[in-house]
């Protein structure tokens, strides 16, 4: 089932979001069928802390590109 991600952002926020972003966020509410629950947000981090191959003891790009993530601006409106 394909959720419209539209009807869970703000339009406010909407009308900056990058294709990139859109397809993210549209994958996520559709895996969830809306917001993922505090858990598996956690979850989609941690997927992303894996896919980025990122080390704790080495603060490099890995890590930018981590915090650079959609997964942060889910984050940012799952605390909305």
């Amino acid at each position: 089932m394909m959720t419209d991600f539209a009807k869970h952002v703000p339009q406010l926020v909407l009308q900056h979001l990058t294709a990139d972003e859109k397809r993210f966020l549209t994958k996520v509410f559709t895996r969830f069928n809306g917001y993922p629950s505090l858990e598996q947000l956690w979850y989609l981090m941690d997927e992303q802390w894996i896919e980025h191959d990122c080390d704790p003891e080495q603060m490099d790009e890995r890590v930018a590109a981590f915090y650079q993530h959609p997964v942060w601006m889910l984050n940012g409106l799952f605390i909305e």
